[in-house]
């Protein structure tokens, strides 16, 4: 028998930037981490901006996927917006199971 428990990882960048004459200067570039288990959330800010959100993803699947997380749904932005102010969100569901053991084959395994 086995419980099965959920992760979810929102990764959320967004970059402002303020017209000047035909050209664009970039105001703010950052990318939010949110990790949400159990009901608490946490949130990280990461450094590198937009043009990084796919290599944090990347780095957050690998660091659990050794603590037995397995991602079963990953969404990915559709459009590719062509200014350079943007705003983009990639979520990732991930899911473990883990062996729960009853109280007959508990004492089976002490004796």
């Amino acid at each position: 028998m086995f419980y099965s428990e959920y992760l979810n990882i929102k990764l959320t960048g967004s970059k402002g930037c303020i017209a000047l004459d035909n050209a664009y200067e970039t105001s703010w570039d950052n990318v939010r981490l949110l990790i949400t288990k159990d009901g608490v959330s946490k949130v990280h800010t990461l450094a590198g901006g937009v043009e990084n959100m796919e290599e944090h993803l990347n780095k957050q699947l690998a660091q659990y996927s050794q603590q037995g997380w397995q991602p079963i749904r990953v969404e990915r932005p559709t459009e590719n917006s062509q200014t350079p102010c943007l705003e983009n969100t990639i979520s990732c569901l991930l899911k473990r199971s883990i062996p729960i053991e009853s109280p007959v084959t508990s004492r089976m395994s002490k004796a």
